[in-house]
């Protein structure tokens, strides 16, 4: 036996966005955020994550900025951490480059230099790329992995720590194998969460973003509505 509803009513509704930050959703920011983060990154499409609350800079991208953003929200729980709805009241990080941080070889070590100092970096090498870190750093945590056919390095803190100002031997290249040491790609950032421009041989690097991860379509766009014939679906 079939019982009968009426119609939906169409209302109109506001999505309570999450802390700046809280990429997990829990209304906290906290480590927790951060290894969320980190897993993104690294490709492994972790659940629940809200991507507003993630990118912490507005930029669009998830990266070492993002990771380093979250670290000065928690260090400094005061300042754009308060739950609002909508997203146009939450108080982002800067995404205009504040500096240039730059990138060249001294035969087989790799320095960066800048006037500011330096708190998190991702680098693009080739696969077979291979690195001894510098022990002149401070203990930053470092991973390596790979998207886009392309070695990533990158280097945070879950800290206050830097690289301070000026010019730093950041790693010795160990590669026997003729490989190609050009630096591809590149995001560095310095305190705050705000960037640094990457320099290499006298070009600006391009940014490197974690990979969409999603399990389901996401729609963005279904008309005409109402429609007694074609629906048309738009989605990514």
């Amino acid at each position: 036996m079939f019982e009968e509803t009426d119609f939906s009513k169409t209302v109109a509704t506001q999505p309570l966005t999450s802390m700046l930050g809280d990429s997990n959703g829990d209304f906290e920011v906290n480590v927790m955020d951060l290894v969320q983060d980190v897993d993104y990154i690294l490709g492994n499409n972790p659940t629940p994550f809200i991507l507003k609350a993630a990118d912490v800079n507005i930029d669009n991208y998830i990266n070492v900025l993002d990771i380093v953003g979250t670290v000065d929200i928690i260090l400094n729980p005061t300042g754009k951490t308060i739950a609002t709805k909508g997203s146009k009241s939450i108080v982002y990080y800067n995404s205009a480059p504040v500096g240039d941080a730059t990138f060249y070889w001294e035969d087989n070590d790799l320095y960066v230099e800048s006037k500011a100092a330096i708190t998190g970096l991702q680098l693009a090498f080739e696969k077979d790329f291979r690195y001894t870190i510098s022990k002149e750093l401070p203990k930053f945590e470092w991973l390596n992995y790979e998207q886009d056919n392309q070695q990533i390095t990158m280097m945070y803190s879950f800290g206050d720590m830097t690289i301070p100002a000026g010019k730093t031997k950041l790693l010795s290249k160990t590669s026997t194998s003729e490989v190609n040491f050009d630096i591809d790609k590149a995001v560095v950032a310095a305190t705050k969460g705000l960037k640094l421009n990457a320099i290499f041989e006298d070009r600006t690097m391009v940014d490197i973003e974690a990979p969409e991860q999603l399990d389901q379509p996401e729609m963005f766009v279904m008309g005409p509505n109402p429609t007694s014939g074609n629906l048309n679906i738009f989605y990514y």
